[in-house]
């Protein structure tokens, strides 16, 4: 299956005031998937650009969105 590159503006949360402010991250940095799928930062940027792997490009960033990656992984 390919994927297609898309340009989405990040999802901006704003903490509600409490004594724990608990930040959920949507979209992770290459690096971070890269940690996330226990695979290394060249095999995550081929895989981007070959679109093995959902994702979409901020500029000339890559991002990765936890949600759609968790899924991605549950079909495979």
């Amino acid at each position: 299956m390919r994927y297609r590159i898309i340009r989405l503006s990040e999802e901006r949360r704003i903490p509600q005031p409490s004594s724990e402010i608990h930040v959920t991250i949507r979209w992770l940095t290459v690096k971070q998937i890269s940690s996330y799928l226990q695979i290394s930062v060249a095999k995550v940027y081929q895989m981007a650009q070959e679109g093995e792997i959902p994702c979409c490009r901020l500029g000339q960033q890559w991002r990765f969105d936890r949600d759609e990656i968790d899924r991605w992984l549950r079909r495979r």
